[in-house]
């Protein structure tokens, strides 16, 4: 209760801060994550940092009621080559990673982590690629360590909630022996993206099938083992409007994967090579304020399927709002809603019986949250999650977590 309550105090004060004393002006549209100040260095170069710090309590239910503080620095080295080395249409980005490891899942024993930047404790290369335009031929080359839900299963409303299923689906991040490229992990890879007109568009990419260190998650390590395997993904997208997008993608892990239920005297042990999954997804514009076209309302969808022979989560959904500017002197703040279901496969419920635990269809997470956009430089967030079935567990309690964000750029 007396979390609340400071949550509670803290919408209060931030809804008091009249807009005038924020320097984010009338004409810059809405913006759902912060814009760092860019500072030059020379011309041509730019460095940028985002640092996130999430605090966050288990109120009710879980594994045990705890409190706990993440903190997630991005530093970013991004260089234009057109001005820099007269490469027509060259781009560089080098993206440093830190995390200190923090994080609220042990006290819910959720599956899909009720904040996105919980991970390990490391400080690595996180991104490192050169990317080239050829824009008489609507393409676009990239290659180098790649985050691939930078450009992949993407849906700019979903992006204002913290729960991790809302940036790539679980179905998806659950995937290959160290997950696929993404947080916090990444590897090697190769993209290729063709526009066929201003609306429609194919992108295509291969990456290493093993981001990271077999053995060690804090790791830096780009080695290319033979046994790694490689990870493919395509997504064609159809986008119109100013932020409407609709798009269908699909992915495959090479290599062998053992089957779920290649446990001992559950069934024999074996290896399948049919790791892959397809994701839709869709963000619209729903309403549009007429005196500013970047305020209103804005739904997304997204649906994902994996093999579940292979991993134990088969579906995944996402859906929910966002809206901008609910607050006349707030324009540029953010209130949604959105729900994440994790649907377990029937050999992981198999698997959960014959060891003698109960299991629920699925993991259900609902999100409430508030962000205000304080500066061009400065957000703060309150975040409320009930998780129904953590992990779809019977024998977890649903939990209630609350948590507030503070994020900052430079």
């Amino acid at each position: 209760m007396r979390t609340l309550t400071v949550f509670a105090l803290l919408a209060v004060t931030v809804l008091s801060i009249p807009a005038q004393e924020r320097s984010v002006t009338d004409d810059q549209p809405s913006r759902t994550v912060p814009q760092p100040s860019l500072i030059p260095i020379p011309s041509g170069i730019t460095l940028s940092a985002v640092l996130k710090t999430d605090l966050w309590r288990v109120m009710n239910g879980g594994i045990e009621r705890s409190a706990s503080f993440i903190g997630n620095a991005d530093l970013f080295l991004e260089a234009d080559l057109n001005t820099v080395a007269g490469v027509d249409g060259g781009t560089f980005l080098m993206h440093v990673l830190a995390n200190n490891g923090g994080g609220v899942n042990a006290g819910i024993g959720d599956a899909q982590m009720v904040s996105n930047i919980e991970g390990y404790r490391t400080f690595k290369l996180y991104q490192f690629w050169y990317q080239q335009e050829f824009p008489s031929m609507d393409l676009s080359l990239l290659a180098g360590l790649f985050d691939l839900n930078s450009e992949f299963y993407v849906t700019p409303t979903s992006s204002l909630f913290l729960n991790g299923s809302h940036g790539v689906g679980i179905e998806l991040s659950q995937c290959g022996m160290n997950g696929p490229s993404i947080f916090p992990n990444t590897a090697l890879a190769v993209r290729v993206r063709y526009a066929f007109n201003g609306q429609l568009h194919l992108s295509a990419a291969a990456f290493d099938g093993y981001p990271g260190h077999p053995d060690d998650g804090t790791a830096f390590d780009i080695a290319l083992r033979g046994d790694d395997g490689l990870f493919s993904i395509s997504e064609l997208s159809y986008e119109w409007g100013t932020a409407d997008k609709a798009a269908v993608g699909a992915w495959y892990f090479s290599g062998r994967y053992a089957d779920v239920c290649a446990v001992d005297g559950l069934e024999e042990y074996s290896e399948r090579r049919d790791n892959a999954g397809i994701y839709l997804l869709t963000d619209i514009r729903v309403y549009s304020e007429e005196e500013n076209a970047a305020e209103g309302l804005s739904l997304f969808s997204r649906f994902g399927f994996a093999n579940h022979h292979i991993n134990p989560v088969q579906f995944h959904y996402g859906g929910g709002f966002t809206y901008t500017g609910l607050f006349d002197a707030r324009s540029d703040d953010q209130f949604g809603y959105a729900v994440a279901i994790a649907s377990f496969g029937p050999d992981f419920q198999k698997l959960n019986s014959f060891i003698g635990q109960n299991t629920a269809f699925a993991e259900t997470t609902h999100e409430l949250t508030y962000r205000a956009v304080l500066s061009s430089w400065l957000a703060l967030q309150c975040d409320l999650q009930y998780i129904v079935h953590p992990s779809a567990s019977l024998n977890i309690n649903s939990a209630f977590a609350a948590g507030f964000r503070i994020e900052a750029g430079l």
